[in-house]
């Protein structure tokens, strides 16, 4: 009985109750127990006190199991921001103390103090091993919720730290990279160069037509155990590269065998994250049909009123999160295609203009016929806004997170 008295989180009338069923104490039981078990799905049976006992341990141990787990990585984490503040500690003013510690609550990473002439001021940490676009809404979010968040990382992409900066996000890089602006503290250093991380062992996941098979797997999840056959016609890709990409991500532990050629899921999110940085990276580029400009300045303003070819050419980007959010005024409007680039530039009436304020892409992925809806897939819109780095789409990006992609990352 020695896990009564463990960090897990059961209820100590289970436990009372657990023992009058096996005799120990001398008082008739309520009904609290049979309840506490159907709120975790349990099916409605009756319980002898061995199987109530053996149930009880393994909530026991899987709830300090998860504990435990937590408490390793917050204590990993603490551990590599002591490290880069000792590592800081050679490059700023003698008389700055900095002192790690507890986190106020278990979402935070940690917190430190910082002293410094005379002046002392307490920052909540998120720790992240590389800090990519697809993190950024969540850190102003962050941000939000506290005003001096510091973010320390191993690696921040140069383009990010600028955007970091942007929105005033204090951040410290494991190379020696600085932005503190708390008053009355400010710290700037910059140009520490670090190699940016290696990625994990070769995988033609995330290959150009790698890419695709992963946005309509993820776009559909039910495509997963879908014949490859059905999956490539889906994609616009060879059979080979279905049967690469699926044996990819089982190595990376993506997806999981639950059966023969049937599949689960297993990290649909970060799976998503990583497409998103990869997709904008090596597929995008190569889908830019061009920039153009309006014949008519002023259709610029009523673009809404566009006629498009949907679903044919559909809008993304910004354009496509003002429809979905009604939150954001455009400041270029994007366009993605499988129409030729002259039907549609003869449709819009647009002049090309590689300065222009109208971007053109070619469609990558399969749209049901019967589907008329103006914007691209909401998986898109996001990855598109994000990937910009623009920090004014960031909150609309999160908004578009919160109402149409949580559901689907369950």
């Amino acid at each position: 009985m020695q896990f009564i008295g463990s960090k897990a989180n059961v209820c100590s009338l289970c436990i009372r109750n657990s023992l009058f069923y096996i005799g120990a104490f001398p008082y008739n039981p309520d009904d609290h127990l049979v309840q506490h078990f159907n709120q975790l799905n349990a099916p409605g049976k009756y319980f002898n006190g061995k199987d109530l006992l053996q149930m009880l341990f393994l909530f026991a141990k899987f709830d300090c199991s998860r504990l435990s787990n937590m408490d390793k990585k917050r204590t990993m984490k603490q551990g590599l921001i002591n490290e880069v503040l000792a590592q800081l500690a050679t490059i700023l003013p003698k008389n700055t103390v900095w002192k790690v510690l507890e986190p106020t609550n278990q979402w935070l990473d940690g917190q430190v103090e910082l002293t410094m002439q005379g002046q002392k001021l307490t920052f909540p940490v998120e720790y992240k091993t590389e800090v990519r676009n697809q993190h950024l809404p969540k850190l102003l979010n962050q941000k939000e919720q506290c005003e001096n968040l510091l973010l320390v990382a191993g690696y921040i992409y140069p383009k990010i730290r600028e955007e970091l900066r942007t929105v005033g996000i204090n951040y410290i890089e494991t190379s020696g990279n600085v932005y503190l602006n708390q008053p009355p503290f400010y710290i700037f250093i910059d140009g520490h160069k670090k190699e940016a991380p290696k990625q994990e062992l070769k995988t033609r996941v995330f290959t150009k037509t790698g890419l695709k098979v992963v946005f309509a797997l993820l776009l559909n999840p039910e495509l997963l155990n879908a014949p490859y056959r059905i999956i490539a016609d889906e994609a616009g890709v060879a059979l080979d590269t279905v049967h690469n990409v699926i044996n990819g991500l089982k190595e990376l532990r993506f997806i999981k065998p639950i059966a023969d050629k049937q599949y689960l899921f297993e990290n649909q999110k970060e799976l998503f994250n990583r497409w998103m940085h990869e997709y904008d990276a090596k597929l995008k580029p190569d889908l830019h049909l061009g920039n153009f400009r309006f014949a008519k300045p002023d259709d610029f303003y009523t673009w809404k009123n566009t006629p498009i070819n949907a679903p044919a050419t559909q809008w993304g980007a910004e354009p496509a999160a003002d429809l979905l959010t009604n939150y954001l005024r455009p400041a270029i409007l994007t366009l993605y295609t499988d129409e030729p680039k002259i039907e549609v530039m003869k449709q819009l009436k647009l002049l090309p203009d590689k300065n222009g304020n109208v971007q053109l892409y070619q469609k990558f992925w399969q749209t049901n016929k019967d589907d008329h809806q103006p914007h691209v897939p909401d998986l898109l819109v996001y990855a598109d806004l994000v990937n910009h780095g623009d920090p004014r789409n960031f909150e609309v990006a999160q908004k578009i997170d919160e109402q149409y992609l949580q559901n689907r990352f369950k």
